[in-house]
């Protein structure tokens, strides 16, 4: 099995709309059937569960008498056809949550990827509700453009849904995993999401803790290469989305805090990265180095559970949008795993600063060229992960 410690582990958190049907009645249709929540339906209120899977194949049915627990019917049936297909998954109780599994010799007998993890809730794959992603507009029937043909409008009690990793070994078997689970997934549930949607990677080395001097060295890799990652997303997820702050944005407090006696940068002033760089590298704490790069809500790049005393802290790269695409999740996670370990294993301060400085003059350039982040790839031998993600290359001479 491969060694944790330097192979990097990951965990990874993905949010998304399953695709369910709620059985109308026909009074419910008597009530909605001039508002907008009924519009265009092909639904009449006597059909049955078996009549309305015909008509959308694949979509979970949620029978009438589970109306006031759509979220635990929808997530225990997704559940259940994974375990009917060989996931190891937790159960849920009645509030969403996952029941997790205790009795030490089923935990090292029923998965792989129980050794990477302090928590129990990470050894076997996990699903909740998640109320952070909102679907208003995610199945909207006045949409003008192609869809599938079971996003109508009677696709009703969607609820959000949060799919929840093991830890895992950055390893061939442990990708291949995350393939078959979101294939899995995309087909038994109809996975569906939109631009409210994330992909977190919590990335770390077991259940060893980042000591402070690797630590420093990735927090200054990330905070250079910010602004080129960012540009590989969407606008949803980069900005002021306060799910995903820059880690630019730091907080001004009104005085210092007690990890460190000076006051950061204000928000509103420029930092050059040489000199955010060698503020990091003068943090003799971990928790100094995630305080310097806390942002007013949640950063992209998220060091906080260095500072809130959680057991064997990840760094969380929160900025990755959500995508049906198993092969770029694959890509993404794989790309957070081999930058940290990069960074915490193998940098120099030769390559740091080389780095930087790439980052740095293309910041002051007034024509910065959009292969700066492949040229960083290249320093860090990243170039089949540059490629995975598409990253624009310079041109051939």
């Amino acid at each position: 099995m491969a060694d944790p410690t330097t192979q990097g582990t990951f965990g990874i958190e993905f949010e998304f709309f399953p695709t369910a049907i709620a059985q109308w009645t026909a009074a419910d249709i008597q009530e909605y059937a001039n508002t907008y929540t009924y519009l265009g339906s092909k639904i009449n209120g006597s059909e049955t569960t078996q009549a309305l899977e015909q008509m959308y194949p694949g979509a979970l049915v949620v029978p009438r008498e589970y109306q006031n627990h759509k979220g635990v019917f929808i997530i225990q049936s997704i559940i259940t056809r994974l375990r009917d297909r060989g996931v190891h998954t937790n159960d849920i109780n009645k509030l969403c949550e996952p029941i997790l599994p205790r009795d030490p010799a089923i935990l090292s007998l029923d998965t792989g990827f129980s050794a990477n993890a302090t928590n129990n809730l990470y050894h076997r794959w996990s699903l909740t509700e998640d109320g952070s992603v909102e679907h208003y507009g995610t199945f909207d029937p006045a949409q003008q453009q192609p869809r599938d043909t079971y996003l109508e409008a009677e696709i009703q009690g969607c609820i959000g849904v949060e799919l929840i990793s093991p830890a895992m070994t950055d390893t061939p078997q442990s990708f291949q995993e995350v393939m078959k689970v979101f294939t899995l997934v995309k087909n038994v549930g109809f996975m569906h999401v939109n631009q409210t949607c994330g992909l977190h990677v919590h990335v770390a080395f077991g259940t060893n803790t980042i000591p402070v001097a690797p630590l420093r060295k990735i927090a200054c890799l990330l905070f250079a290469l910010d602004p080129f990652l960012g540009a590989l997303r969407p606008d949803s997820r980069s900005g002021n989305n306060e799910h995903c702050q820059s880690i630019r944005n730091i907080i001004d407090p009104e005085e210092p805090s007690y990890f460190n006696p000076q006051p950061k940068p204000n928000v509103n002033d420029w930092v050059p990265i040489p000199d955010a760089v060698e503020a990091i590298k003068s943090c003799k704490r971990s928790q100094e180095v995630a305080w310097l790069l806390t942002t007013e809500w949640r950063a992209n790049y998220c060091f906080k559970r260095f500072i809130d005393g959680t057991p064997n802290p990840t760094i969380e790269f929160r900025e990755h949008e959500a995508t049906t695409d198993a092969p770029e999740v694959v890509a993404w996670t794989r790309f957070c795993v081999r930058v940290v370990r990069y960074a915490a294993l193998i940098m120099t301060d030769a390559e740091l600063e080389e780095i930087m400085m790439v980052c740095h003059d293309a910041e002051e350039s007034p024509n910065p060229q959009s292969f700066t982040l492949w040229e960083c790839c290249r320093i860090m031998n990243l170039q089949d992960e540059a490629v995975e993600l598409r990253i624009p290359r310079p041109p051939t001479p």
